[in-house]
Parts: C-alpha cells; sequence; structure tokens
C-alpha cells in the first residue's frame, strides 16, 4: 500500500482517526522521555553511593543521589528513619514523571476508539434510515468501516501504551527500594 493509499484509508476513520494519531505521538513522546529518565539518569544505588548523598564533594551521576542529598541537606539529624521517609516521599514524586500522562493518554485511546466506533454505527444507522445503503461515500460498508478502523486504532494505541507504562513503573518501584535499602543499613559513614 502507497502513502496515498494510507492517508485514504486513515480518512475513512474520520476526525477521530487523526486524534487518535495525535494522542499516540503524546503518548510515545512521553513514554520515551519518562524511559529515558528512569534507565538512563537513574540508577540503582549501591553500597558505595551512599556516602554520596553525603559528602558535598562527591561527583553526582545519578539523579537518585542528587534527589537523596537535596533532601539530606534538609533532614540531617533528624534521625535515619525520618531520613528515609522524606527521602523515599521525594523520589517517589520524581520518579513518577509523565505517569499520570501516560496512564491517562492509554486510558483515553479506547474510549476514543469506542467514540468511533459509535460514530460509524451512527452513520450505518442513518443509511439505513434513509435507504442510501450503498452508495460510494459511505452508507453500511463505509459506516462499519469507519467504526472498526477507529476501535481497531485505539486498541493498537493502548495496548503497547499499557505494557510500556507498567515496565516503566516497575522501574521507578525499583529504584525506591533500591535507596530504601541502602538508607536503611545504618552504616557509621550515615550514622
Amino acid at each position: 500500500m502507497n502513502l496515498h493509499g494510507i492517508f485514504a484509508e486513515l480518512n475513512s476513520g474520520g476526525t477521530i482517526v487523526w486524534v487518535l494519531l495525535g494522542l499516540s505521538a503524546v503518548m510515545w513522546g512521553a513514554i520515551f522521555t519518562r524511559g529515558y529518565f528512569l534507565y538512563f539518569l537513574c540508577k540503582p544505588i549501591g553500597y558505595e553511593n551512599v556516602v554520596k548523598i553525603f559528602d558535598e564533594k562527591a561527583t553526582l551521576d545519578n539523579n537518585i543521589i542528587e534527589v537523596a542529598r537535596h533532601e539530606a541537606r534538609f533532614f540531617t539529624g533528624t534521625g535515619i528513619d525520618h531520613l528515609k521517609k522524606k527521602i523515599t516521599s521525594k523520589l517517589t514524586t520524581e520518579l513518577n514523571y509523565l505517569k499520570p500522562l501516560i496512564f491517562s493518554l492509554v486510558t483515553a485511546a479506547p474510549l476514543l476508539g469506542l467514540l468511533g466506533t459509535v460514530t460509524g454505527m451512527i452513520e450505518t444507522f442513518e443509511s439505513i434510515g434513509e435507504m442510501n445503503l450503498f452508495s460510494s461515500d459511505g452508507g453500511i460498508a463505509g459506516g462499519i468501516s469507519k467504526a472498526l478502523l477507529t476501535t481497531q486504532l485505539g486498541l493498537i494505541i493502548a495496548v503497547p501504551g499499557v505494557i510500556f507504562e507498567k515496565l516503566l513503573t516497575k522501574r521507578s518501584e525499583k529504584l525506591i527500594v533500591s535507596i530504601e535499602t541502602r538508607i536503611s543499613l545504618k552504616d557509621d559513614r550515615i550514622g
């Protein structure tokens, strides 16, 4: 199928197809941005990195250490448990970057697809009502085609979005556990 054929097929789905494609572009942009942040800028905390949190001169190569150091400045001396809670709370906020947007877009895609289905079915029933069953610009076949195209596109967008959103959520949870575990060690260097 050539490019013209693809555009013709997409146009047959109506305006909702273009809205879904725009939604898909925003969703994948957010997924790639969050993925880059979680996999390349944030690394699990190793034993040697716990000291960097409290050493102002240590170089930072990890966003988790940077956030933990920032929180440690304000809450050092309040006890390790309180410090751990504050750092975990701040990291949870930071590591959930773009998660609500991704979740909203993943949820909206199938709903928009269903909206396209309803629109296509309305056109079908209007054709039946007008007895315009087999016209070249729609009719029953055109309405059903429009309905199915938007539903299919909504699901094609949502399913991989759900999968990647879950993978990114697991990564952020793993990063939070790494900092909680390391701070809980009550190392003499922290204490």
